[in-house]
């Protein structure tokens, strides 16, 4: 049986590379970019490096720049620290989970308490979408990822943002 990273390259065809825990890649100009004035920077938050390269490699593809963590404290400290569009952010992690670096992140001050939050989760149990919104997410995409999915999520989060 295909564990889940092994189900997200299948299903995208990427080839695996080498990772680091925090790595940005900007994007080619595209339709979002060009709607919200800039390539937006997304943070993904995965603690599995290929799930992490993955992402990467999606994000780029709809029209981010992708800055990577791989925890949840890294990830709260990162989105304090300013510039971050929108947060990708994976459930099951090691120490703080998906949900709870949510909910710290909705409890800092000022923009950083608003910046979209999407849930990126292999979890597919019934209620699983109401518990990530219901610690602030604001939206939920499932594992492997589905890059039409992706910018269609990328798309409501950001161009709100924007009006």
């Amino acid at each position: 049986m295909m564990g889940e990273s092994s189900m997200a390259i299948a299903a995208t065809g990427l080839a695996s590379s080498s990772a680091t825990a925090a790595t940005s890649v900007s994007a080619e100009p595209d339709g979002l970019a060009k709607a919200f004035g800039r390539a937006p920077v997304a943070l993904i938050v995965e603690d599995n490096a290929i799930n992490q390269r993955l992402a990467v490699a999606l994000v780029k593809r709809a029209g981010c720049t992708a800055v990577t963590v791989d925890s949840g404290p890294a990830a709260i400290e990162r989105v304090k620290a300013g510039g971050i569009d929108v947060v990708l952010m994976d459930i099951q992690m090691p120490g703080m989970d998906g949900l709870q670096a949510t909910r710290a992140i909705r409890a800092l001050a000022g923009e950083a308490a608003r910046v979209p939050v999407i849930a990126m989760t292999a979890h597919v149990l019934s209620g699983a979408e109401e518990q990530c919104r219901a610690s602030g997410m604001n939206d939920y995409i499932s594992k492997p990822i589905d890059p039409d999915r992706l910018k269609s999520s990328l798309q409501r989060c950001l161009l709100p943002r924007q009006s």
